[in-house]
Parts: structure tokens; C-alpha cells; sequence
């Protein structure tokens, strides 16, 4: 279906740079418009003129079911690397019929947002990793790089007949706590798990070896792997919910590429509720683990020894930092959710505000001197851009929290079509070359010994920005501190 030609002069002008902006906010590795046979009519990177065979059987049950449809993880043809996408069916309405003449592909790079998360461990081990992996006939196909095996990812198979692997033992529906040996053929000790609404599979495994080194190795292992697939889901899930999101936001703002914005806020509902269920269910086990802690350190108390008493503090310690991550999660969540009502805001008050909210959890010692220039006014929502600001003057006092004197400045300066802020501190700093991966989900770039926190932070304050049409970025030196700025539409006559 040759259908390009029937674009208005200065339509695909205007598509290929709404996919251009698509691409550059989420960091999509390619952003394509096909036909219903497959063949490729815009494309920001015109590598190829034919869908692959992955996103064209994704294509086909896209059609039948008139839904985005995932598109699994494959390895591209040209460059070799693990893919992942989505797929929207694109209609055109004309004489009150809906007539469907194409798709809407956009293509990511889970190396970018997905393998990273799923390859981090809370805690420091030298054997624990997470694979996930899906069947394929009588076989299990592992979809991420093994920590043994570099580059496995997609290429890594194994029969369905070596039931001692606890891949195998996913697969054939056993779930939670099992032994077995790996594919390297070491005794391990996993949590096995089913990725909900997908084909995946999940083991989060750690050598049996170094499970039972020691007392507290082997009660913080076992609390590990219970609760890590759950924030996985959690994450994985809000990350391909964000792109819906603004798949959907785009075609409702162009009739002329879609109209199925119900379809795709109806899915996006789906998932949010999904993300935000889960991340309240977390919080039923974690007050199990700390209440049994406490009975057996109020009962036992007499009989246990120093070093029973000090695994007893470490699981309650454990345990805060566990809900910290879970009521972040909830915040990234609902920033995601929140009705935006924008308005013209005054910055200066409400970086005051959010200063004077920090300011009483402060340790009596802590001395700061915090500079809050003359603001310009904003176009934005004052809830998300209070939310923006707790979190980078949150950051910057963690990060300066090993300086005799904190010096943080909030500023701005007004622009010909936006106003730039920046939050300053003289803190820890950061290196350059890892700027990239500040602003990701669970990203640190720190010790957690140095610097506490889950690593949400500036995950949140990207994606309130960027919903109120702004952007972040972030300099940085080591020990020399950081400047972190964020773009808004300008507010006010003068603003």
C-alpha cells in the first residue's frame, strides 16, 4: 500500500520531526512509519526497506488485535545488538470509516534502560546475578548478557531436559525458592519468577558457595532474591509504561497519523495500576520480616549474642532502606499520573518551600548556606515543579553532606522561548563521561556507603520536566561539586 503520497506538502516535514523529538527525550534507537506488508515509508535511520521478521509477526498480531503490541527481544540483522520495541496500528478516518494503512515502530536499545537494571544487585556479591529468559519449542533462550558469559544475550540457549537448572525449572512453572546448578554447572540457590503480561522469565541466583559463607550473607541473600523480581517488574514495567504514554500523547495530538489514543490510554491505565498494586504489595512483606525481627529480638533477647543481636539490626536496616526504594517508586509512579494543570508559577516561592520542607530533617550539625537568586517566572505545574525542586536540592545536601560548610545556589536566567534553573552545590561531583546514566532509574554513581538513597531521585525530576516540556542536563566535576539544570516554558509577559 503506497500510501506516502497521499500526505499533505508538509505532513512528512512535520512527522519526521515530532519522531525526531521522540527519539532524542527517550532515547529510541530508531523511530519508523511502515505500510501493513512491512515495507519501511520514514525512518529516522534508513538502514533497511523491510521490517524484520520479529517486528513483522508483531505487525501481524498488532492487526489482528488493533492494540500496540510489544515487539520481543531479537537481535538486529545490521549491527548485531539485542533489540526491543513497540508497535502501533496507524488508521486513517475519512468518510466516517477508520481504515487502517499502516504501523508506527519505535525501536529501543535495552542495553540503554533495560539490561542495566536488570544486571545492578543491591548488595555487593562476587557470583549473584538476574537473567530472564523466555521458551522457545523444547528449549529456554536467555534475552540478557550472563555475568559469566559476556555477550550471551540472545544467543544463549539450553535444552528443557536439564531439569537441575533452575531456568529449566521456571519454564516448567516451579516459582520462588529453588537449588539447582547453573549453566555453568555450579550449586546455586534461586527465586524463580514469571514476568507478568509478557513471555519472560526471571532467575535471581547467587553461588550456594557464597550463600552460606557466613551468617549474615546467608539471611541477607535469601531476603534479596524474595523481593528483587518484585522491583524489577516494577521498574521494567513503568519503563515500556512511560512509552506508551507518549506514544499516546502523540497520536492524540496528530489525527492525521492515529487515532487510537483510547486504545493505547487504555493499555496505559492497565499498566500504571499494575505498577502502582504492586509497589503497594511490597510493602505486606517487608512489615512481615521486620515484625519477626522484632519478636525474636524482644523473645530471644537473653539468649541471642552480640553478633545474633547485630544480623538482627542489619535485617531493621535493611528493611528501612527496602521501604525508602518502594515509596520512591510510588512517587515516580504517580509523577507519571499526576493531572497536569499548568499555570504561571513563581519559582522563587517555591524553591523557599522546598528548602523549608528539607531543611527540618537536617542534623543539628549540618551547616549550609543556601543562595536562592531572583527567579523567572514558569509555565508549569506547581506540584510537578516542587516535586523537581525537593529532589535537586535533596540531592545536592546529600551530596555535600561530607562538607564542613554546604554551599548550594538555586538559579535561573530567562531565555527568547524558555527559562533555564540550575541547582549548584560544591558536594562530592560526579564524573562526566557517566552523565548519561544520572538520570536513570536506579542509577548511582556513588557507593551507598558514601551516600545513601535508592537511586530514583533524578529519574523523578527528569520525568516531571519533561512532561511539562522541559529537559535536564548536568555538570559535574569530581570533588568539585555538580550543577544540575532543568528548561521550562516561559511564564508571564516579562517571564
Amino acid at each position: 500500500v503506497q500510501w506516502r503520497v497521499s500526505f499533505a506538502p508538509d505532513l512528512e516535514a512535520k512527522i519526521m520531526n515530532k519522531f525526531k523529538i521522540m527519539m532524542e527525550k527517550y532515547h529510541y534507537s530508531n523511530v519508523v512509519l511502515a505500510d501493513t506488508s512491512g515495507k519501511i515509508q520514514l525512518s529516522i535511520l534508513p538502514q533497511r526497506q523491510q521490517l524484520e521478521k520479529d517486528p513483522l509477526l508483531s505487525l501481524e498480531s498488532s492487526l489482528n488485535s488493533g492494540k500496540p503490541v510489544i515487539v520481543d527481544l531479537h537481535r538486529d540483522s545490521l549491527s548485531g545488538k539485542p533489540h526491543l520495541g513497540l508497535v502501533a496500528p496507524v488508521f486513517q478516518v475519512a468518510a466516517g470509516e477508520k481504515n487502517h494503512i499502516g504501523f508506527l515502530i519505535l525501536e529501543m536499545d535495552p542495553a540503554l534502560f533495560l539490561f542495566p537494571l536488570i544486571e545492578s544487585w543491591p548488595i555487593l556479591s562476587g557470583s549473584a546475578e538476574t537473567l530472564i529468559f523466555r521458551r522457545q519449542g523444547e528449549k529456554v533462550f536467555w534475552l540478557n548478557n550472563t555475568r559469566f558469559k559476556p555477550d550471551s544475550a540472545l544467543k544463549m540457549e539450553q535444552q528443557l531436559s536439564e531439569i537441575e537448572l533452575p531456568a529449566v525449572q521456571a519454564v516448567l512453572g516451579s516459582r520462588g525458592i529453588f537449588r539447582g546448578k547453573d549453566y555453568r554447572g555450579v550449586e546455586v540457590i534461586s527465586y524463580l519468577s514469571k514476568i507478568p503480561h509478557s513471555s519472560w522469565f526471571m532467575v535471581s541466583k547467587v553461588d550456594k558457595q557464597e550463600v552460606f559463607a557466613n551468617a549474615y550473607q546467608k539471611a541477607s541473600s535469601y531476603f534479596v532474591l524474595m523481593i528483587l523480581f518484585l522491583i524489577l517488574t516494577v521498574a521494567i514495567t513503568f519503563n515500556l509504561n512511560q512509552r506508551i504514554r507518549y506514544l499516546s500523547l502523540s497520536h492524540e495530538k496528530d489525527k492525521e497519523i492515529g487515532q487510537y489514543a483510547a486504545q493505547l490510554e487504555n493499555i496505559n491505565k492497565e499498566l500504571e495500576a499494575f505498577s502502582y498494586s504492586i509497589s503497594h504489595d511490597l510493602k505486606a512483606p517487608l512489615r512481615a520480616i521486620t515484625g519477626y525481627a522484632s519478636i525474636l529480638f524482644e523473645e530471644y533477647s537473653a539468649k541471642l549474642d552480640q553478633e545474633a543481636k547485630r544480623l538482627i539490626n542489619v535485617i531493621h536496616e535493611n528493611v528501612n532502606k527496602m521501604g525508602c526504594l518502594i515509596d520512591d517508586l510510588l512517587t515516580l509512579s504517580h509523577a507519571g499520573r499526576h493531572a497536569m494543570q499548568s499555570t504561571e508559577v513563581k519559582v522563587n516561592e517555591i524553591a523557599q518551600a522546598a528548602y523549608d520542607e528539607l531543611k527540618t530533617t537536617l542534623p543539628a550539625h549540618r551547616k549550609v548556606q543556601l543562595t536562592i537568586r531572583d527567579l523567572p517566572p514558569a509555565q508549569a505545574d506547581s506540584t510537578l515543579l516542587k516535586q523537581v525542586l525537593l529532589n535537586l536540592i535533596s540531592n545536592a545536601l546529600k551530596f555535600t553532606s561530607l562538607k564542613e560548610v554546604a554551599v548550594i545556589e538555586v538559579g535561573g536566567q530567562s531565555g527568547p522561548k524558555e527559562n533555564v534553573y540550575y541547582v549548584k552545590d560544591n558536594g562530592a561531583g560526579f564524573d562526566m563521561k557517566y552523565m548519561d546514566k544520572l538520570f536513570g532509574v536506579f542509577s548511582r554513581l556513588h557507593s551507598q556507603d558514601d551516600f545513601g538513597g535508592t537511586g530514583i531521585g533524578l529519574a523523578i525530576v527528569k520525568n516531571a520536566v519533561v512532561r511539562m516540556g522541559g529537559k535536564v542536563w548536568a555538570q559535574g566535576q569530581v570533588d568539585q561539586g555538580a550543577s544540575f539544570y532543568f528548561s521550562l516554558p516561559k511564564g508571564g509577559k516579562n517571564g
